[in-house]
């Protein structure tokens, strides 16, 4: 956590008797209004220095507004959101740019990867001969540059697609911890449609299917690259790598929000805490 220590006389000199009795309220507007302008600095800083940002980054730099603590001090602080209704809140995800976490952030989805079991043919395991999971701690599974990877105006892979990976990978489990409610309807659906192909003696419906290759499968094949990830079959035979499995790389260190907060909120003050006083 920053701090920064206000003295009034190192500020303003020698204070007069009436400029004491307007100090309170003008330290608690200049504050107010120095976190508050800190907080779109930081959000337009993020938006220079990070690449294609979504806008819920852009929106997590907050502020609580300046209170009393005890009878001679104020007090007001600038954060990052740390929660999401859905995926990942950004307090977390933005550690490693921040210099707080060497390596990228497990999101929510890595996180599901290293409890999903290999399922491979010839699966890793472990010294003892135990199957392990998809991706171990210190790995992750990056998106490829396919076209087969659906991505939004931001760049990044949907949403409906890293479910969709998650609901073939988990082989159609039904548990919360894997699925959501929506693909857990989506795969029952398909599976009514083709029992009632089957009972009319049809083929079942073909779709893109996700699955995971492992090292030694991809060694096994001959790939191109010899490195494990997702793949996906589409409906018509083709085999596309849709992510790659690496080791947990190090993130840049690129944005430096202690600092950005705190020269901001310095400057902004004093000007703000000067004009108050002379109105």
């Amino acid at each position: 956590m920053a701090q920064i220590i206000f003295n009034p006389e190192e500020l303003l000199g020698k204070i007069n008797e009436l400029e004491k009795t307007l100090l309170p309220r003008a330290a608690t507007n200049a504050l107010n209004k120095a976190v508050f302008e800190t907080t779109k600095e930081l959000s337009s800083q993020a938006a220079n220095r990070f690449t294609n940002p979504v806008p819920f980054t852009l929106k997590s730099f907050l502020y609580k507004k300046p209170a009393a603590v005890g009878s001679n001090s104020i007090e007001a602080s600038i954060y990052i959101r740390d929660d999401a209704a859905k995926g990942n809140p950004p307090a977390k995800y933005l550690q490693g740019v921040m210099g707080g976490q060497p390596n990228i952030y497990p999101t929510r989805f890595q996180r599901m990867l290293r409890r999903l079991p290999d399922r491979a043919g010839n699966p890793n395991r472990d010294a003892l001969g135990n199957q392990g999971s998809i991706l171990s701690a210190g790995e992750i599974m990056v998106p490829t540059r396919s076209p087969k990877v659906r991505r939004n105006q931001y760049g990044n892979m949907t949403p409906a697609q890293y479910t969709q990976i998650l609901t073939d990978l988990a082989g159609g489990a039904s548990s919360a911890d894997y699925l959501t409610f929506r693909s857990e309807k989506q795969r029952m659906k398909r599976k009514a449609q083709n029992e009632r192909r089957a009972a009319k003696g049809k083929k079942p419906l073909k779709r893109d299917v996700y699955f995971y290759m492992n090292k030694n499968m991809a060694q096994e094949r001959n790939l191109t690259s010899k490195t494990g990830g997702i793949f996906l079959k589409s409906r018509t035979g083709s085999l596309h790598r849709i992510m790659t499995q690496t080791s947990n790389a190090n993130v840049p260190y690129k944005f430096d929000f202690l600092a950005i907060a705190e020269d901001t909120v310095g400057d902004i003050f004093e000007t703000e805490l000067m004009k108050n006083l002379k109105r």
